[in-house]
């Protein structure tokens, strides 16, 4: 990782976690001192920040960070450092309602007008995804989820949607990022449905498609949340170990 990312990241984290709050004024030379790296390196991190919509250069104020408000929510960089912060699981709630707008119009469009060659992506995808749930290899069973959702999207053949592409996946991704299993009883009833819906859409029956994937996302949304209350109850109970 450059310094700038890392940079970048640190900054971003301390934004999102409240630990620099809005309104803090960013002084260049106390980050220089701070984290050792030169002025450029600062300048060209806070330009990235900027981008992002998490702080503005304000004549005869000075470098302010903004409030959520501003933010670039749907950004895979934000969506990365909000996931550790305590409004995680609001994060993720409004994720997954994205998702299921997203995902069943984009299988309706795929089923429609997606080329045989995209559609054949998804299917590729999914056979992948049951060779590596097969042999029970996790990176190479996430990567095929993965791609499986990127090429679903893809199929869909609208500019608007691809460019909430990585949104979806960053989404997705927080489906890996804990403690869900995932070869389990769920998970082999979601890899069915993958493979269903990739038959749905080869098949160009768009009504499939959309009811499968209305399923694999409540059921994403189901495995989460409870995930969000085992994690609550731990929380609770180391609170209540303390007290």
């Amino acid at each position: 990782m450059t310094h700038q990312r890392s940079l970048v990241d640190t900054i971003g984290t301390a934004i999102v976690s409240g630990a620099l709050r809005e309104g803090t004024v960013l002084n260049i030379e106390a980050l220089t001192r701070d984290h050792g790296v030169s002025r450029s390196v600062i300048r060209e991190a806070l330009r990235i920040l900027e981008t992002l919509g998490m702080i503005v250069a304000r004549q005869r104020v000075g470098i302010t960070v903004l409030g959520r408000e501003q933010w670039h929510l749907l950004d895979p960089r934000i969506i990365a450092w909000r996931s550790h912060a305590d409004d995680a699981q609001v994060q993720l709630r409004e994720l997954m309602q994205l998702r299921s707008i997203i995902e069943p119009a984009a299988a309706e469009l795929a089923a429609g007008q997606g080329t045989e060659e995209q559609l054949s992506a998804v299917v590729r995808a999914a056979e992948e995804m049951t060779v590596a749930y097969r042999d029970r290899r996790v990176a190479e069973f996430t990567r095929a989820d993965l791609d499986f959702h990127s090429a679903l999207v893809t199929a869909a053949s609208s500019s608007v949607l691809a460019q909430l592409s990585d949104t979806v996946l960053a989404a997705l991704r927080l489906r890996y990022s804990g403690s869900v299993p995932v070869f389990d009883e769920e998970g082999e009833r979601a890899l069915a449905i993958h493979v269903q819906l990739a038959d749905a859409l080869a098949s160009r029956d768009a009504a499939a498609a959309v009811a499968l994937t209305r399923v694999l996302v409540d059921q994403t949304r189901d495995r989460l949340g409870e995930k969000a209350e085992r994690t609550g109850e731990a929380a609770s109970a180391t609170a209540d170990n303390e007290s």
